[in-house]
């Protein structure tokens, strides 16, 4: 990692600064050397080039986050783990008391980096990231932001250094031990669950989830759900449900085949989607609790193909009269196709009108014809 010529000096535990006063040169450590001591730190270090996008972090980064760099290097450093918005808590001095309000933290952080690469001076910043554990949390982060130089002393990107101020703020101490028996609910519940955040990336992966689809939560972290694991033909109707939970339009008893590891078989899921809000209200991602119908849908295609080679005449009405079973063998012997009877009044359509009475059946069609008339 290439640094500046000149001193640095540690003006505070959360910021450095560059003292770019001329002072004799000292000698320049090699690449390796400046590898093992970001990787020997015990506090978040990153880095990003000109574009914003993540090109380092260090072991205790990847702890942290519960992201390795496998998944993290390359993607936007702000939309990828920056929080879209957050609280900021302002302290009224003369009054001695605080009040929250609403900040774009996505803003403020792309202000601070777009200073530091433009300008090449250090600047200090608070931001909440996104973890990639299940299920995702948010930490809080003071940053330290600083220019990093080539050479030629021209900028290449920025380092940033942060220590985790969570624990520091009062709301988030409310809300540990609540957060952490909602996590472990969710973990050792005997129900698939899953979740994802604003952009639709899995943040939470149950040990269910991980049974039936023999995908770890450390391989499915941060991938986006619909693209990875549902099937081309269902993903529009999966992620619409998804979008209308994201906007707190929940769906209940939602039917769609899901993706297991190594392109074994597909899994029937019976989703309920739930909007998922932080502790303002905000909707800051969805929940969806399934239940595997996988063999109770295999055992009702049995039942369709038994009743469908029947060499018996074998049709069935809903409870409007409405045709919805015919088989192969009324076919055959009422010269109909299932096509042309499908949703076709029964009793208006295929019974003469002098041995409706006859046979107990009106026109409107009572509620016992809705079982299969043989």
């Amino acid at each position: 990692m290439p640094r500046n010529s000149g001193r640095r000096k540690v003006a505070s535990q959360a910021s450095l600064e560059v003292d770019a006063r001329s002072t004799p040169m000292e000698p320049e450590p090699q690449p390796g050397d400046h590898e093992a001591i970001l990787e020997s730190m015990a506090t978040i270090v990153m880095q990003v080039d000109l574009n914003g996008i993540l090109t380092y972090m260090n072991r205790h980064t990847q702890l942290v986050l519960d992201c390795d760099a496998s998944t993290g290097l390359g993607k936007a450093f702000v939309h990828t783990f920056v929080v879209s918005s957050s609280r900021k808590t302002i302290v009224d001095a003369s009054h001695s008391a605080a009040s929250s309000t609403r900040v774009d933290s996505r803003a403020t952080v792309n202000k601070h980096l777009q200073g530091v690469l433009g300008t090449a001076e250090p600047a200090v910043f608070q931001c909440s990231l996104q973890t990639y554990g299940s299920p995702s949390t948010t930490m809080d982060v003071l940053f330290s932001a600083s220019p990093r130089m080539d050479s030629s002393r021209n900028v290449i990107g920025c380092i940033l250094v942060g220590t985790d101020v969570t624990s520091s703020a009062p709301e988030v101490k409310a809300t540990s031990s609540s957060e952490h028996v909602y996590a472990r609910i969710l973990e050792r519940a005997n129900a698939p669950i899953f979740g994802v955040d604003h952009l639709g990336r899995v943040n939470i992966w149950n040990k269910k989830t991980a049974e039936i689809t023999q995908f770890p939560a450390s391989e499915v972290m941060g991938l986006h759900l619909v693209d990875t694991f549902i099937a081309p033909a269902y993903r529009g109707p999966v992620g619409e449900v998804l979008n209308q939970a994201l906007h707190g339009v929940e769906t209940a008893n939602f039917e769609f085949p899901l993706d297991t590891k190594h392109g074994g078989r597909q899994l029937e899921i019976l989703l309920n989607a739930t909007s998922r809000y932080d502790e303002v209200g905000n909707i800051v991602g969805v929940v969806g609790i399934g239940q595997d119908i996988t063999d109770r849908v295999a055992q009702e295609q049995e039942y369709s193909r038994l009743i469908d080679k029947a060499n018996a005449p074998i049709f069935g009405v809903d409870s409007n009269c409405c045709v919805n079973i015919w088989n192969r063998k009324v076919a055959e012997i009422t010269q109909y196709t299932m096509d042309e009877v499908v949703g076709e009044n029964l009793v208006e359509k295929f019974i003469s009108e002098e041995f409706r009475q006859g046979v107990g059946i009106s026109s409107s069609c009572s509620s016992s014809c809705s079982s299969s008339c043989l």
